[in-house]
């Protein structure tokens, strides 16, 4: 073992190890992508992107980065549901994340700009006694760290994420997040050649929806695939579906000559998650000072001053006023 893979192992008596930092509960955090990033092509599972959300908690999105993470192995192994004791905890492990370099494939393609680009931003995934080492592509950093200096970025909340129910959901919430404004009811029409487009379902064939006859099986598409999107979506913090009053569930069917070609969504989102979640950001404008009276709620809760003025580590900002900070 050379020098530097010795220094991945190091723990010196006396001194508090790495894994003191770490839980066995999944971290509640705001975390951030690149726009770049959200819209490229991704083709992760559910475990995977999980991992994924639950690295990118380690990573300070506002400032400079080393591409190397470390994750508790106990809180992994909850987050992608794998119930191993000890002597058997890294080879389940490997079973469900341990392809997830090559499934961190990317695709970013930008015609307008002439521009290109095929990659892997995961490079290495490796099991140590407690912990996980994430090693990500340096060159993909950018799309991860520092994004306040450019501001083309969007902010997700790890518990939605970890919550989801499968990889369609992070997908949609990502798209969802995409096309979002903070300030205001949101409203989106995917067409459903871009939901299946989105979530890498073929054109024909099994798993495309098409019946033997050639007509699409939009009974079981809004079934199988929507619904239970859906119904991870209404469980967020930061992001609430809204369901409209004249719509079909969760969503508003939109027709054409008597056909339906696509489907409408609305949504809210809270920019303070862990002080009032997205669903009651309507309230909050119709009557400002409910919003006064949960942050003397949350204040009188604050038995001790913060250790920390790094707002990283806060879980009770607004993404406006940080924004605002970051800029000065």
């Amino acid at each position: 073992m050379d020098d530097k893979k010795a220094l991945d192992n190091l723990d010196i008596d006396g001194q508090m190890s790495i894994d003191d930092f770490l839980s066995v509960e999944p971290p509640s955090e705001i975390i951030a992508v690149s726009r770049i990033f959200a819209r490229a092509i991704k083709q992760m599972n559910l475990a995977e992107w999980k991992t994924f959300v639950y690295a990118l908690t380690r990573i300070r999105w506002t400032e400079k980065n080393k591409n190397i993470v470390y994750l508790d192995k106990q809180t992994v192994a909850k987050l992608v549901g794998v119930g191993s004791d000890s002597d058997h905890l890294s080879v389940d492990l490997k079973r469900s994340i341990g392809e997830l370099p090559r499934h961190s494939f990317i695709s970013i393609d930008v015609p307008d700009k002439d521009y290109f680009d095929n990659g892997v931003f995961i490079t290495r995934v490796t099991m140590l006694k407690n912990r996980i080492k994430i090693k990500f592509e340096e060159d993909y950093m950018p799309l991860f760290e520092e994004l306040n200096k450019e501001r083309n970025y969007i902010t997700m909340w790890s518990d939605d994420l970890f919550q989801m129910s499968s990889e369609r959901s992070i997908l949609m919430y990502e798209s969802l997040r995409l096309h979002s404004d903070t300030n205001r009811q949101n409203s989106r029409i995917y067409t459903t050649r871009e939901i299946k487009e989105l979530f890498g379902l073929p054109k024909d064939g099994k798993g495309s929806y098409i019946k033997s006859n050639g007509h699409f099986d939009r009974t079981n598409f809004e079934k199988k695939v929507l619904l239970p999107i859906c119904e991870d979506l209404k469980k967020c913090t930061m992001l609430n579906l809204e369901i409209p009053e004249d719509g079909q569930g969760y969503w508003r069917k939109i027709k054409k000559h008597g056909y339906v070609v696509g489907y409408q969504f609305f949504w809210t989102i809270s920019t303070h998650p862990r002080v009032v979640s997205a669903k009651d950001v309507s309230l909050l404008n119709q009557d400002p000072t409910l919003l006064k009276v949960a942050s003397d709620i949350v204040k009188s809760k604050k038995k001790k001053p913060q250790k920390t003025e790094n707002m990283e580590n806060s879980h009770n900002y607004d993404m406006d006023e940080l924004e605002r900070k970051l800029l000065q």
